[in-house]
């Protein structure tokens, strides 16, 4: 009887371990420490709800796990936040403020995921005009995946995206920055980053003293080598308060040179108010093996600097579909390579499905083919020859055609059925 005691007390003694140590969801109240009640949590996917208030502290996440906020908003997580290695963080209607004028407000770690929405992340005030001396908002420290939506950073830094690997989606936030987006690696070279931003707004703003080390980017590459930047129905906006240059897109002459990267912008608006400044500038990196494609932009002010080194090739497009003219910006030296690879990008990721090219052509008419193995040395005009592909269709069968097949089939099937019942009521009848 004795041993059916202890046995029932160790069954019962496990199971409230296991209910204490498998908690998926906790409710906090304003002055409750995030931190604490994470260590209560189970591994595994559970949730933090934050009620409205104030959470002062710092907070490294070490298990996956969901921080979402009050329905009526004033959640506040006054700190930092650090997703550790190859963990991953939710974040629904929360705000995430620092006051330290040189904090990494969330810090994504290596191969750690963050999808943060709904949200705020700023520094101080929330003030457009105040970042600190280094604040970043979100920083990728490498093989990262970040979805950014509906959210609005205001950083020195908006997004910081360090090191190679790192996955880069933004849709629909709102981000202010002396550098809004930057990819780059402190002159260290980086590789395969990947960055898409959609129906978003990206300022830069520079108030910082005139002289030339104080020169940025709304958008910035640096140290990169075959990574990629997407931006598809944004508004790009430059908001320099002195006479140093706020490019919109920079790829930085400062950094190690970048090469081998895709930049496809589409759709936007990109308002260059600073007259110092340009749209696109290539820096010291006009050789180098990088590609813009431009289409269907809204562009106010200087476009590009002055360069020898660079040529436009436009293509246009009678298709019938809305794809629109794409200028290229390629660097002259091994312009013909790169223009092929720049066609090939174009084909896989700016038609729509339903688009086949047929050829390239020297005119409108589509007489003289456009030879990619001559020697390019100047601007062009590439017309392009598609048509549209249509769905393959099946006629749905003709009903009274095909009746007699039908009726043939229900007979055999009939038949069938009579010779299985014959055959279990003769088997019956000889087991009698």
């Amino acid at each position: 009887m004795k041993k059916i005691k202890l046995g029932v007390f160790a069954f019962l003694s496990l199971l409230l371990a296991l209910t204490f140590t498998n908690v998926k969801a906790l409710d906090l109240n304003s002055g409750d420490s995030i931190a604490t009640k994470l260590g209560e949590l189970g591994d595994g996917d559970s949730t933090l709800n934050l009620a409205a208030g104030t959470y002062t502290e710092d907070i490294t996440i070490d298990k996956d796990v969901k921080i979402i906020g009050a329905e009526e908003g004033g959640s506040i997580i006054e700190g930092t936040i650090t997703v550790a290695a190859g963990k991953k963080l939710t974040i629904r209607g929360v705000t995430i403020k620092s006051t330290d004028g040189e904090a990494t407000i969330v810090t994504v770690e290596d191969g750690a995921t963050l999808d943060i929405s709904d949200s705020e992340i700023y520094f101080n005030d929330k003030s457009n005009v105040d970042f600190g001396d280094s604040t970043v908002g979100i920083l990728a420290n490498g093989n990262t995946t970040i979805d950014v939506t509906g959210t609005t950073i205001n950083a020195k830094y908006g997004i910081w995206v360090k090191g190679s690997n790192n996955t880069l989606r933004v849709t629909g936030s709102d981000i202010h920055g002396y550098s809004a987006i930057d990819v780059s690696n402190g002159k260290v070279a980086a590789r395969e980053n990947s960055v898409t931003v959609k129906s978003s707004t990206l300022t830069g703003h520079n108030i910082y003293p005139a002289n030339a080390d104080n020169d940025y980017g709304t958008v910035v590459f640096g140290d990169q080598t075959e990574s990629s930047l997407v931006i598809e129905e944004n508004s790009i906006v430059t908001n320099a308060t002195s006479n140093n240059k706020e490019d919109l897109i920079l790829i930085g002459s400062e950094y190690t040179k970048s090469t081998s990267n895709t930049f496809i912008i589409s759709n936007s608006t990109l308002d260059n108010t600073n007259a110092n400044s340009v749209v696109f500038n290539l820096g010291e990196d006009t050789e180098a093996s990088n590609t813009i494609m431009s289409t269907g932009n809204t562009i106010k002010g200087d476009v590009y600097p002055a360069s020898e080194e660079i040529l436009y090739v436009t293509l246009v497009l009678d298709d019938g579909s809305e794809s629109g003219d794409v200028t290229f910006t390629i660097p002259k030296e091994n312009a013909n390579e790169i223009l092929k690879a720049a066609l090939k990008t174009f084909e896989e990721s700016m038609l729509e499905d339903n688009i086949k090219i047929e050829g390239y052509y020297k005119d409108d008419e589509y007489k003289e083919a456009f030879n990619l193995e001559e020697v390019l040395e100047e601007n062009a005009t590439i017309y392009v020859k598609a048509s549209e592909v249509k769905a393959d269709t099946v006629d749905a069968p003709n009903t009274l055609d095909n009746i007699g097949l039908y009726i043939g089939l229900g007979v055999v099937s009939l038949a069938a059925l009579i010779s299985v019942l014959v055959v279990v009521s003769r088997k019956k009848a000889y087991n009698k």
